[in-house]
């Protein structure tokens, strides 16, 4: 289960507009995907725009903060393919 409080920052930072939206990549200059915010919120180190995480098993990265592998590749699917951060963040709401 995801931790709370980390979950409602989360979920505020997609909707409050302090994040623009990107695709295919965490972080892309100032733009970022659903991922990329929850890397940043939780303290997550970058090299220039690379998020420091395992490539191969990225999604295992958030299991500590409760975001299961099923649900990170989800999230990522949904940024990529078009969902807004405010629907990211509806699912979010409701499946985490």
């Amino acid at each position: 289960m995801m931790d709370e409080a980390l979950k409602e920052e989360w979920i505020e930072a997609l909707r409050d507009g302090r994040y623009r939206q990107g695709r295919q990549f965490f972080r892309c200059g100032d733009r970022y995907c659903a991922m990329g915010v929850l890397h940043e919120l939780r303290g997550g180190e970058w090299r220039g725009d690379q998020a420091l995480l395992n490539a191969d098993h990225w999604v295992d990265s958030f299991e500590p903060v409760g975001v299961d592998a099923d649900s990170a590749h989800t999230i990522a699917l949904m940024n990529d393919n078009g969902s807004s951060f405010e629907e990211i963040a509806d699912f979010i709401e409701t499946n985490l």
